[in-house]
């Protein structure tokens, strides 16, 4: 019976060297496109070193989903907490968030969940529950300003804005312009008349 081989978990400059490499391809190119091979060339390490710290590619990507969570959701509620006044303007300034990710960018590459959900469709892979986990955080959001600015519906109302949330973000991917996301932004203000 073979020895399992000892993953080291502690977080080095080498280790944080590999995560941010992989987050920057994956989410580039995406999870499929990247192998273990373009990530050790462009870390600048051993490939044996990057199996040092992850059991396997499934384990990197793993990591790089639960960063890339953590790290969206805090910057996106900052950026919340600064320009709203109410939860029912943090509803509208979502899409305006997305605008502006868009005008910001020099190569706009939509949501990476969103991107990561569709070349990992099996409910069945670990990375997918990351995905999810994130999309019902959203859409809790939502739901939460909704009931907390007396709006009717407020599940069901979170629910059609994730949709346009999601729809929105993709479109936006496929044309390379931000008209998409003016009519989201539109569209979340006369969702929200309609439930009042």
């Amino acid at each position: 019976m073979s020895k399992k081989k000892k993953i080291n978990t502690r977080n080095t400059p080498i280790r944080e060297r590999i995560v941010e490499t992989a987050t920057r391809l994956f989410f580039e190119n995406g999870i499929q496109a990247v192998g273990v091979d373009k990530i050790v060339a462009e870390a600048r390490i051993a490939k044996m070193t990057l199996y040092s710290y992850f059991a396997s590619k499934d384990d990197l990507v793993m990591e790089y989903l639960e960063k890339s969570a953590d790290a969206w959701l805090e910057n996106f509620h900052t950026h919340l907490n600064q320009v709203s006044k109410s939860d029912e303007e943090r509803i509208v300034n979502t899409f305006i968030y997305l605008k502006e990710n868009f005008n910001n960018s020099t190569a706009y590459r939509g949501n990476g969940f969103i991107n990561a959900a569709t070349e990992l469709s099996d409910g069945r892979n670990p990375a997918h529950g990351v995905i999810l986990n994130y999309q019902d955080n959203l859409r809790g959001c939502f739901e939460s300003w909704a009931y907390n600015s007396g709006l009717k519906d407020a599940r069901e109302l979170s629910y059609a804005l994730l949709n346009l949330f999601n729809g929105a973000t993709v479109s936006t991917q496929i044309e390379d312009f931000p008209e998409p996301l003016t009519h989201a932004i539109n569209l979340a203000k006369k969702l929200i008349e309609l439930h009042r």
